[in-house]
Parts: C-alpha cells; structure tokens; sequence
C-alpha cells in the first residue's frame, strides 16, 4: 500500500490514498507470507559490531607480530652488516694505510694474493686502477713487476661478478678461494665496456696487448699500512 503525506498540513494525520490495495483470498495472503518468509530466509546473516571489532583486533594483533619479527630481522641484519663492513675495512686498512678504498655505489674494488693486490674500477669516471703492494724490501725487477700487472690486469678485464654476501666478503677479501663457484657462462663485470686511450672498443682478443700497454705506465709510490709496514705499491 502506497501513501501520500502532505508534509505541508499542520494536520501530521492528513493523508491521501492513492489507490486502493486489492483484496486477496485468505490463501492468497498465506501464499505470500511463505514467499516473505522464504527470502528472508535466504538473507545471509550480518555479524554484530562486536563480533567485527573482535575479529579485526585479532588479525591486527596477528600482523603486528609478523611486522615486528620482519623488523627484528632486519634489524640484526643491518647490525651483521655494519660489523662485517668493518671487519673488510679493518683488513684492507691493515695492507693499504691511508690509501685504503672502500667500495661504493659507483666503483668496484676487488681484492686478490692476501689482500696484497686490489683493483678499482670507477663506473662514475671511466677509470680503471690496479695495484700491487709489495714489502720495501722485497723488489722485483721491472720486467718481472710489468708481467704481474699485465696478468693482473688481464685478470680484471675477465673478472666475473663476486656473489658473496658481505660478511662471507668480509671474512675473506681476497677473491681467489671464490673464483671457482662462479659459473663459466656469467660474463665478466666489464664485458662490452673496455676501450682504450681514444675511445675505442676493446675486445677480449686485445686484452693482452691493452694490458701491456698499461702495464708499461706503472709508477711507484711508498705508503705504510695501519700495520705498520713500509710498502712500495705500483
């Protein structure tokens, strides 16, 4: 049954009837209370605020504990990797002095023969150094001296990606005892972005007279490094 109101009248029982429900037969009426009910019936029901409260607090407190074990981890993640980064500058220091490199965002520095021959590639500005530190009073000839740099630079040229993570680098800068575990297809660090004086393209062919070209420019220079040995690094 629809009703109109007149909302303007002072009398709130004014109404109008707009039209006049038909009249059913008892049966009629009986079926659609079964219908009513019926749907009713089929309406799923709706927990209480209560019962939501209850169960959103729950599953806060369930995620609150996940999120604060991933914090907790990371947290003593960072703590291992501050200790091991000091460890790796504490043993690089120990050869290198105040000459030591720490490696970061836009350089690659490796390290090889107990720490006593590193190279250092500067991504930012295109350089590439490679050094070797030798005791004061162990010096080689300068043929001997040049055919090192020249293996060790042909060796960096080849040189895959190391996949330690940073404590097992820092218990062992030296890449040697690594080497072995990289797989032959990785290619190496600096494929496809060697080139020589005038900018042109190096390949693997050329390394070895690239590498002895480089060799030839070796200078010397004496440091000491934080453990208190004189040394002559080329």
């Amino acid at each position: 049954m629809h009703i109109y109101i007149d909302l303007n009248s002072r009398n709130p029982l004014t109404m109008k009837r707009l039209f006049t429900p038909p009249q059913f037969t008892d049966s009629r009426c009986i079926a659609c209370l079964l219908i009513l009910l019926s749907l009713t019936a089929a309406v799923p029901a709706i927990a209480a605020p209560a019962d939501i409260m209850s169960e959103f607090e729950a599953y806060k407190k369930q995620h609150q504990g996940h999120t604060q074990k991933i914090k907790d981890e990371f947290r003593a993640y960072k703590k291992q990797l501050k200790k091991a980064f000091r460890l790796y500058k504490k043993k690089t220091a120990a050869i290198w002095g105040r000459d030591n490199v720490m490696p970061r965002k836009t350089n690659w520095v490796s390290y090889h023969k107990n720490i006593t021959q590193r190279s250092i590639v500067d991504f930012e500005h295109g350089t590439v150094e490679v050094d070797i530190a030798l005791p004061a009073d162990q010096q080689p000839s300068d043929d001997q001296l040049k055919q090192q740099l020249k293996q060790n630079i042909i060796a960096l040229l080849k040189q895959r990606p190391d996949t330690r993570s940073m404590p097992e680098i820092a218990r062992q800068p030296a890449i040697e005892p690594h080497g072995q575990n990289i797989p032959e297809q990785t290619p190496a660090v600096l494929d496809g972005q060697v080139a020589d004086d005038h900018g042109n393209p190096v390949g693997a062919d050329d390394y070895s007279a690239l590498a002895q070209t480089l060799a030839d420019r070796a200078r010397r220079k004496t440091l000491r490094g934080n453990d208190g040995t004189l040394r002559t690094v080329y």
